[in-house]
């Protein structure tokens, strides 16, 4: 799976702030909007990121000043990103390693998107269950007369064939 089937599904929505804005007003947006992060743009340049995390890191230490700060003192400059033909595999390796929770996605050198670890998990689990739904139905056709030869089940921690007496040890 590729970051850009997941955009597909999330859509691109991207919200974005000024540095010079407010905290307070850039929590009451996150909130409005439903998002843990935002990115800092300065036009078409991305300038950083504020993240939930990071106002609550900023709130833990300055208190209650934090609203009245602006974006820029709070904001993480160095923005890691991915682009829309990374694995949604290479994606989680970045924010594990980085220990983020959210990537840009740059096209062409334009943000096209943005990216959450809860993003990467629902679009994944979705994809599992849709595998496990096949599976199923490929085992369900599975013809007769083969279904269950040379399969040994586990039973109380042993090993035993299908047509095994269910008595005997193996």
């Amino acid at each position: 799976m590729h970051i850009k089937d997941i955009l597909i599904d999330k859509g691109e929505d991207l919200y974005s702030v000024d540095k010079d804005r407010s905290v307070r007003d850039t929590v009451i947006l996150m909130m409005e909007s439903d998002v843990s992060s935002v990115l800092v743009m300065d036009g078409n340049r991305i300038e950083g990121i504020l993240t939930k995390q990071d106002i609550l890191t900023a709130l833990g230490e300055k208190g209650d000043v934090v609203g009245q700060l602006k974006v820029a003192d709070l904001m993480s400059q160095n923005v890691i990103t991915c682009t829309p033909e990374d694995s949604a595999d290479h994606a989680l390796r970045i924010m594990k390693q980085n220990h983020i929770c959210h990537l840009p996605v740059i096209e062409e050198g334009q943000v096209c998107g943005m990216i959450s670890m809860w993003d990467i998990v629902m679009a994944t689990n979705d994809s599992y269950q849709f595998e496990n739904k096949l599976l199923k139905r490929y085992i369900q056709a599975w013809p007769e007369e083969r279904r269950g030869t040379g399969l040994k089940l586990i039973v109380n921690n042993k090993f035993r064939h299908p047509n095994d007496n269910p008595d005997s040890e193996n």
